[in-house]
């Protein structure tokens, strides 16, 4: 009689996350918030449900590995450049900033420096997977909030690499230089830059000759193989898997048929994806858990409030509105996935005692299920906080708009017949006013003649912190 263990754990996980995802849906509760919850009751301090959690730790990485894949797809290699602000002066900015926060509490708790560095390089990073997916469920991508935390966690994946680099230094017995971190981390950007180069060139061609077979089994097999086959060359460079399979999407993002391979690929990256949720629950020991809650939520709190501190001091660094950094800060406001790697190398390396192991993990777990009704609230959350502090909107505080006109149109909404409709209004030399959630888009000057461009720039300039664009009468 054929015997699959790992098909029994599937099942058991399957029967046990369906209904829990019922009742919290039907609750209006996200349904990362059941998978985590079915995760710790099959886990092996729950009922002891599932033992393979190797295995089941494998699925969820392929989980992890389709959805970033998915994201990439969602961008284009030109939007990536038009964030590289918020990802490297954001995202260095966001990294440092708390990586230096919990290094000082660390010093000031008594905690060792290698041991407080290593918390500051745990908490400093976010999930990746968690806040990737709500932005794309609410549409929320392509936002001014969108694309600050994209360009943020996106920093965050590449300095995964350092980090190891660096852990593996204070605690193993490698040996390691500063030189040959240095070394090391210049061969993973130049391997990084090699990857995305390679990939943007090969893969389009592949493309273009699988379609030619009119195949839809040729066309899913090699969807599969340019995801998992670039995550797995990237990983040979020391860089994370789920950054390779973002960088084979966003290889595809710019073709035609990057529609048709969202459509084929979805279906798998839910169902893997909801492994990883899953996996993640199934690592917190219960019992500990419960004997040891104050300690456990005071410890989330405090990253909480750390993580969101630090992203709003970001924010205004960039010239981003108040409400909005408060917004980035609460969608951040977790620790990532790749922690765990640090957290399991901190307790290889006898950096980490077993209680401080396991608090670092229920912390985890108490984030990552925290965010999605954090993230359902942040906009009202952090307008109310924005209002108590006096601001409104990006305004400044105690000034009034001062686009003051009458018998004018309004435009809201500045996507492609918002900038169409503009185009027309100012060649008629009719009054108008541009209105649009994305400050981004009104800054950004829409094609057209050389005094349009010259129009938009200059009155953008004027505003830059509004998303409210006037243009001038004759």
């Amino acid at each position: 009689m054929e015997n699959i263990p790992l098909l029994k754990d599937i099942v058991i996980i399957m029967a046990v996350s369906v209904p829990i995802s019922m009742v919290l849906t039907r609750a209006g509760l996200p349904t990362v918030i059941g998978f985590l919850l079915a995760g710790v009751i099959i886990g092996p301090t729950g009922f002891g449900l599932v033992t393979g959690l190797d295995n089941v730790d494998m699925l969820a990485q392929i989980g992890v590995v389709l959805l970033l894949f998915t994201i990439g797809l969602e961008f284009s290699v030109t939007r990536m450049l038009g964030i590289r602000r918020e990802g490297l002066l954001g995202g260095g900015l966001q990294v440092g900033l708390t990586v230096a926060l919990v290094l000082l509490f660390g010093l000031v708790l008594r905690q060792p420096f290698t041991v407080a560095l290593l918390l500051g390089f745990i908490v400093s990073l976010s999930s990746t997977a968690i806040v990737l997916k709500l932005l794309v469920d609410r549409g929320d991508v392509n936002s001014p909030q969108g694309n600050l935390s994209v360009g943020v966690l996106l920093f965050q994946d590449i300095c995964v690499v350092l980090m190891v680099m660096v852990i593996q230094n204070i605690g193993g017995d490698s040996g390691a230089t500063p030189f040959k971190i240095a070394k090391g981390l210049g061969l993973s950007v130049a391997a990084f830059a090699l990857i995305v180069v390679s990939v943007g060139y090969l893969i389009p061609k592949v493309f273009n000759e699988v379609v030619k077979l009119r195949s839809r089994e040729v066309f899913i097999l090699t969807i599969v193989l340019v995801c998992l086959g670039t995550a797995w060359v990237t990983s040979l460079f020391g860089l994370s898997l789920a950054l390779g399979a973002f960088v084979a999407g966003l290889a595809i993002s710019e073709s035609e048929y990057s529609s048709q391979i969202v459509a084929e690929v979805i279906p798998f990256r839910d169902t893997f994806s909801s492994l990883f949720f899953i996996s993640i629950g199934m690592l917190l020991d219960f019992k500990y858990f419960t004997g040891h809650m104050p300690l456990v939520f005071g410890l989330a709190a405090a990253i909480i409030a750390v993580k969101i501190f630090a992203t709003v001091i970001v924010g205004q660094t960039l010239k981003y509105p108040l409400r909005l950094s408060i917004i980035v800060g609460l969608n951040l406001a977790q620790i990532g996935e790749f922690s765990f790697i640090l957290i399991r190398m901190g307790q290889e390396y006898n950096l980490l005692n077993q209680g401080l192991y396991q608090s670092l993990l229920a912390a985890t777990v108490i984030t990552m299920a925290l965010t999605p009704l954090i993230y359902q609230r942040s906009s009202h959350i952090a307008f109310d906080i924005s209002r108590y502090f006096g601001f409104s909107g990006g305004k400044e505080p105690g000034k009034k708009p001062s686009v003051t006109l009458s018998n004018h149109v309004i435009i809201v909404g500045y996507g492609l017949n918002g900038r169409n409709l503009a185009r027309v209004l100012k060649e008629t030399a009719i009054p108008h006013i541009i209105m649009d959630v994305n400050m981004e888009r009104v800054r950004r000057p829409f094609s057209g003649t050389q005094a349009t461009r010259r129009y938009s720039r200059r009155w953008a300039e004027r505003a830059p912190r509004c998303s409210l664009w006037r243009y001038p009468t004759r």
